[in-house]
């Protein structure tokens, strides 16, 4: 009845009130329309001054899945930017050598090449992928280029790492090896774009601040020695 309807609606929405959230109803419409329903709606959204959206033959997904969906994405295009021919580390030296440099000065070049290339393509994907599936994340834009910059600096060091330390030339190899690492990589990503409040959301970003410096210093500690 138009009673219940508005009641149900008016307890939800005190539970929901400060909080980024979506209300879904259905008997409203053209499509299937119950008069008391549309009723009871209409004076609620007039009542409570909130914005509406009438989505017609169309299924309504939680838009946690897209963000899951997302970094699914994300990971994919990662890997496949990651895969390619091993650095044969013979030859590697050589050259290093007869340049004077050094493999801990290659590292870190390559690492910031390899970020100037990867991080605005990451970036454009994320656009294109939310203007075709018409979703965002549930977070600030600040908070959504740090841990798009924090992944892409990430990924690029465990990409270098991989060519130098390995040398599997199957592709299909690389991919299974690779994936995994960047699944790891999403973790902190994700609660993140799930909408964190901003304490705790400071302290994802800190964790992986500390992952990178972490795997940074790791790799150059282990170069140095090498040398």
């Amino acid at each position: 009845s138009y009673q219940t309807v508005l009641n149900d609606l008016t307890i939800l929405y005190k539970s929901l009130k400060g909080k980024n959230a979506i209300i879904l109803c259905d008997d409203y419409g053209e499509e299937s329309f119950i008069q008391e329903v549309n009723s009871a709606i209409n004076d609620f959204i007039k009542e409570n001054k909130i914005q509406f959206k009438l989505i017609e033959n169309r299924f309504a997904v939680d838009e946690d899945l897209f963000i899951v969906s997302h970094l699914l994405f994300l990971i994919i295009f990662s890997t496949l930017f990651a895969i390619r021919k091993p650095i044969i580390l013979e030859r590697l030296i050589r050259e290093l050598n007869f340049g004077n440099y050094k493999k801990i000065e290659f590292f870190n070049s390559k690492v910031v090449s390899e970020f100037i290339i990867f991080l605005p393509q990451i970036i454009i994907l994320n656009i294109l992928y939310s203007a075709f599936t018409n979703s965002s994340v549930n977070v600030s834009i600040v908070y959504f280029l740090f841990s798009i910059i924090f992944f892409a600096i990430n990924a690029s060091m465990i990409n270098i790492i991989f060519q130098i330390f390995t040398s599997f030339n199957n592709r299909f190899v690389q991919f299974i090896l690779i994936t995994p690492m960047y699944l790891a990589l999403s973790f902190f990503i994700g609660p993140l774009w799930l909408g964190l409040g901003q304490d705790i959301a400071n302290i994802y970003l800190l964790m992986y601040l500390g992952i990178t410096v972490l795997i940074f210093a790791v790799t150059n500690f282990y170069l140095e020695r090498a040398n």
